[in-house]
């Protein structure tokens, strides 16, 4: 039986997950490799925290800029 609780629910956790892919992504392209442990972080960051860092992209030049949002 189809259940729209756990569709929605896994829709939302598919979103989330792209929006970490994206970023990471973004965070690569801009900043070159990005080491184990800051891919860690961002994989486990949650999504306000995500949306965070991805809307001050621009304002992150380096990887210690980065950093300053993975703490």
């Amino acid at each position: 039986m189809f259940n729209l609780n756990l569709y929605e629910e896994g829709v939302e956790v598919g979103i989330e997950r792209g929006q970490h892919l994206l970023l990471i992504q973004l965070l690569k392209k801009k900043l070159g490799r990005l080491s184990d442990v800051q891919l860690n972080k961002l994989e486990y960051l949650d999504n306000s925290k995500i949306i965070n860092v991805a809307l001050n992209i621009f304002n992150i030049e380096t990887i210690d800029d980065l950093n300053k949002y993975l703490v």
